[in-house]
């Protein structure tokens, strides 16, 4: 759970979109970073949140309610259904995203080692995994406006 004032700052990061903005949250707890990327955005088409806690995934679902925006609470497993999305070159496409992933290690012959194995995505911690999968899920032209505008 991200505090409010560290998901703001975050959100502050975001150029103003030029078209509705399309967001991922990874991992989103009860949705402190999505609200503040929805307040900072503006117009959103959509938004799509991951969380797999029962208990977190309700006051998440009972947060973006309030936003009124039209969104999506996944409650399985990002990795798993990142990599189909991915793999299968279906699903939706995301213009910004915004995460605090968790912190831990990932065994070498766990499901998950393997199924980011499959995408070519070496890593041995959740962490970098999602940001891995977040990234992969923003279309390539996107990324590379974004890198133009940095350098």
């Amino acid at each position: 759970m991200t505090p409010s004032v560290i998901a703001e700052y975050m959100a502050s990061l975001f150029d103003a979109p030029l078209r509705p903005a399309v967001l991922l949250d990874a991992g989103a707890g009860i949705g402190s970073l999505t609200i503040a990327a929805v307040q900072e955005l503006g117009t959103l088409a959509s938004v799509d949140v991951w969380e797999i806690d029962p208990i977190m995934r309700k006051h998440l679902e009972q947060n973006l309610r309030l936003l009124g925006v039209e969104h999506t609470v996944h409650g399985e497993d990002f990795i798993p259904s990142a990599v189909q999305q991915i793999a299968l070159a279906k699903g939706k496409r995301y213009t910004h995203a915004i995460l605090n992933p968790p912190y831990k290690k990932i065994n070498s012959h766990s499901p998950h080692r393997h199924e980011l194995r499959a995408l070519g995505i070496e890593t041995v911690n959740l962490y970098s995994a999602f940001v891995a999968l977040a990234l992969s899920l923003i279309p390539s032209r996107l990324l590379q406006n974004m890198m133009l505008q940095v350098g």
